[in-house]
Parts: C-alpha cells; structure tokens; sequence
C-alpha cells in the first residue's frame, strides 16, 4: 500500500450557517529517536497542548518493523499513523519522508527530543516567555517563504533568552532539524551525510532558493541527550570538502571538536 500522504480535498460544510470549515494546512512529521515513551509522554504532549489536530501528526520511525509496538504504545487520538522507512540509515530516511508527502505540501518536521517553545519579548524581565501560538508560528515561517519565493524556514537553534530577539534573517543560516519547516520538494533534493545533515539540508536550499528563513525570535527547548561525536569530525570535513563556499571550520578550545559554521564567501 503506498505511503503517499494526501490531502483531503474535501471541505466540510455545516448546511446551517453555510460556512465551511477552515481545514488545518500543514502536515506534522515527528521523527522519533528516543522511542515510543518519549514521543508519547513529549513532543504529542506538547504538540495536544497547542491544539495541533492529530489527524495531520504523522510518527516516523526509523527502525523498519517496529510500527505495533508504538501503535500499542502511544496514546490514541494524539497522532494518525505511524510510518517507517525502508532503511534506518539516516541518509536514506529523511529523503524517504520527502517523498512520502506530495511536492508542495506544507510539512513542519520536529524530533521527539522538542519539549517546549520560548518566544522573544521585550516587555519582561527574562526577555522571554512561552510560545503563544505555535499556529501562528508555521503561518508566519510559511508566509515568509512564500513572500521570499523560498522552501525552507526554521527557529533559532539554540534555547537562550539572551540571543532571541525580534528579527527574521534571510541569508544563508543554519536551520536546526531539531525542529524546520518546508515546502515539500519531493524527490529534487535529497541530503547524503549521514551526521550534520541539518548543516547539508541548509545549503541544499539556499543554493537552489538564494535564501533560507529563520525566525530569531523563537527557539525550541529540547532533552538533552548525550550526542556522539564518533565520526563527526570526519563529516563535519567531508560537508567543507562539498561546499566550500558556504562552510568555515573551527575546533571548539576545550574539547577540539569542530565547530560548523555557514556563510556564503560569494556574497561578502
């Protein structure tokens, strides 16, 4: 059976006001890394909390055949299915969502490790608080990329209320895939390494779009889990080696690990 996530294209009408009902725009992907529990009791928590409509919350799995078990395991009435690809290789996953969903569609992709939202404000000592509207957050990163002729948008990476502040940036930034929204580009674009493929993801679009949008004003706050840096410096090497025009490393002083950093040479 094909895993194609269409739309519904029929609208329901109520016959005595004659005003149809407004139809939730967007598909949800939550990408599952920490297992069953922890989308359960987090991310459909967070997401019920803010009135997301459950019928557009799709569970992806990354390990084929495990599909029973979080069915058995999440709460009915908090999502609509629950998929896997045919690979739990990274690479081959996130390009397999892509064309699980119709090019053009609206998807906002979140991991399971997201357990709130803060948003800037200016009129509080903390210069923080809790997202208000985490609706009116999709509308506004869609509406920009379509304002920009563009695909991609996300927050700002990182969970400090000294950094946030009221701006929109739409030069070449890296977009978090902690929490990223897209037009759906179908098959045309697909990522190939498997660690720091946010940082790819990022580049891939700008150099097909000529920029990415990244809401300064909102970030996630996430679990923290232990990340592995096996490997990583060798990608983060391979993702410089592939895009040099856009890519600056530097170790960190205390650990030596590399720091990732974007910026498009052509255009200082």
């Amino acid at each position: 059976m094909s895993k194609t996530i269409r739309k519904n294209s029929q609208h329901s009408q109520n016959h005595t006001n004659q005003r149809k009902k407004i139809q939730f725009p967007y598909e949800i992907a939550v990408i599952s890394e920490r297992g069953p529990e922890a989308v359960r009791d987090g991310i459909l928590v967070l997401l019920k909390a803010y009135r997301i409509p459950a019928d557009k919350i799709t569970v992806w799995i990354t390990a084929p055949g495990q599909e029973k078990q979080y069915m058995d395991i999440l709460q009915p009435g908090t999502f609509a299915r629950v998929f896997s690809s045919p690979s739990n290789n990274t690479v081959d996953f996130y390009n397999y969502i892509s064309t699980a969903y119709l090019p053009g569609t609206r998807i906002v992709y979140t991991k399971d490790s997201v357990i709130g939202f803060m948003e800037f404000d200016s009129t509080v000592s903390i210069r923080v608080r809790p997202l208000r509207s985490l609706l009116g957050l999709f509308n506004t990163g869609f509406s920009e990329c379509e304002r920009l002729k563009c695909s991609l948008w996300g927050i700002y990476p990182v969970a400090a209320p000294t950094r946030l502040q009221s701006t929109v940036t739409t030069h070449l930034k890296y977009i978090s895939g902690d929490f990223w929204g897209c037009i759906n580009p179908g098959p045309t674009l697909q990522i190939q390494l498997p660690i720091y493929e946010d940082y790819e993801r990022s580049i891939l679009y700008y150099k097909r779009d000529g920029c990415v949008v990244r809401l300064n004003m909102v970030a996630g706050i996430t679990a923290e889990d232990e990340a592995t840096e096996k490997q990583s410096g060798k990608v983060a090497r391979r993702l410089l080696e592939k895009f040099p025009e856009f890519v600056t490393l530097r170790p960190y002083k205390n650990s030596g690990v590399l720091q990732i950093r974007l910026y498009d040479t052509q255009t200082s």
